[in-house]
């Protein structure tokens, strides 16, 4: 029986210990969990997807593919289910009339796509003033951006 040199175990350990607490950081960092962000300003506030959403948000959000709810199932990989959304929303926030809506939308590559829209109250509509899909890292970084600008 061959034994593994002692560097060799000394390696695995680091390694296990450092895929251990990436993954714990992953889980209680909420900046960089899977389906929240945490908005930076103050004045924006975080809403429940579709209940606090303005109709005419949802009514231009349904001119892209049918989207689940936070949690919902969705089409995850690129094995498409017939009948099943293939994005869902992860977050929503509010600044005054303007809405932000982040998205992750599966298949092969899977992406994280923002859609924001400006809303005008008095005349029930809702234009989108900017569609990104950043890279799933900065796609906090990026809401917290879009949301902001004028």
């Amino acid at each position: 029986m061959r034994l593994l040199p002692p560097y060799s175990i000394r390696a695995i350990r680091i390694s296990l210990l450092l895929t251990v607490t990436l993954g714990l950081l992953a889980i209680t960092n909420p900046e960089h969990s899977s389906d929240t962000c945490v908005p930076k300003d103050p004045s924006v506030r975080t809403l429940r997807y579709p209940n606090e959403i303005p109709e005419a948000v949802l009514r231009a959000l349904k001119g892209h593919d049918a989207i689940s709810p936070p949690g919902g199932a969705f089409n995850a990989t690129d094995v498409v289910e017939e009948g099943v959304p293939d994005r869902r929303v992860l977050f929503a926030w509010n600044r005054g009339t303007r809405y932000l809506i982040a998205t992750e939308q599966g298949g092969r590559s899977h992406t994280y796509p923002i859609f924001v829209y400006e809303v005008d109250q008095k005349n029930n509509t809702a234009t989108l003033v900017s569609e990104q899909t950043p890279i799933a890292i900065s796609r906090c970084e990026s809401a917290n951006s879009l949301i902001v600008q004028k």
